[in-house]
């Protein structure tokens, strides 16, 4: 029965995760259609519009989750959304995310001779703005459903530890798709949930992490545009061509980071074999 229990614990909070995040981005999908193409026609290609509607939805799928943590967990503190030292933490993450995809640019254009140009324009900047405010809305709904009610939730029954693994495993499979299925890449994606599922451990605030994942993406995507050809690059700043199928260097990057966190963290390593310990 302790082994069934387990099983529960471990795996209702990312099938719920997997559920919801479906059931919201389809709904989304269905109202943006009939948005643009029944009400209101004359909005499509609106980038302000479009990143109004974007932020809601991130919102209000982070709210659901927010709702079944308090519902299922009677606290929702095990999303590790702490308002403590929020600034500092926050804008220490920020740091870290674009110093991480710095670093990950530098390793391919120093050893992989990545083509890297400047290719911004005086009219690129308020497409900068957007994407800033895009993908730190995006980054931060993704941490609440890995690092905070994925992680939170099986850390909270079972250990930290199950809960740091299970909600890697958890946002490298939700990340499926971006790695062109079952190949090599998914690594790349299972080492950053760890990396961001340690910050938050280290920090003991998912603000950390979600600051993080916000200036990874944005800064990997809008400002020094990383990817393997150019039809394939989103650069708005900078635009950097690897010579490779495989985010080698993000896995490199990725695992030097989640190797100094543990570092960091080990002498704090007990916790990581207990139930997880919410800030009163």
């Amino acid at each position: 029965m302790r082994v069934v229990n387990k099983a529960v614990d471990v795996l209702v909070p990312p099938l719920l995760g997997f559920f919801v995040v479906f059931v919201g981005l389809l709904a989304s999908s269905g109202f943006e259609s009939v948005f643009y193409e029944e009400w209101f026609p004359h909005l499509q290609g609106n980038k302000l519009v479009s990143l109004i509607i974007d932020v809601c939805i991130f919102a209000l799928i982070s709210f659901l989750f927010v709702l079944l943590a308090k519902w299922i967990y009677k606290d929702t503190r095990i999303l590790g959304f702490s308002l403590k030292g929020f600034f500092k933490k926050f804008f220490t993450g920020y740091l870290i995310g674009a110093v991480l995809v710095a670093l990950m640019t530098a390793g391919y254009v120093l050893f992989d001779g990545a083509d890297f140009s400047l290719i911004v324009a005086r009219t690129s900047w308020s497409q900068v703005l957007t994407a800033a405010v895009f993908y730190l809305a995006q980054g931060t709904q993704e941490e609440v459903v890995s690092r905070g009610f994925v992680l939170g939730g099986v850390a909270k029954r079972t250990s930290l530890f199950w809960g740091i693994l299970i909600s890697s495993l958890f946002f490298m499979l939700m990340h499926l798709s971006n790695a062109g299925g079952f190949t090599i890449n998914l690594l790349d994606y299972f080492l950053t949930g760890l990396a961001f599922a340690l910050m938050r451990v280290a920090f003991s605030n998912t603000w950390t992490a979600a600051a993080a994942h916000g200036a990874y993406n944005f800064f990997m995507a809008d400002v020094f545009g990383l990817a393997a050809s150019v039809p394939e690059s989103e650069g708005i700043v900078f635009q950097t061509i690897y010579h490779s199928s495989i985010d080698y260097m993000s896995m490199t990057v990725s695992l030097i980071a989640v190797v100094i966190l543990f570092v960091w963290l080990w002498p704090r390593r007990k916790q990581f074999g207990e139930p997880l310990q919410v800030e009163k």
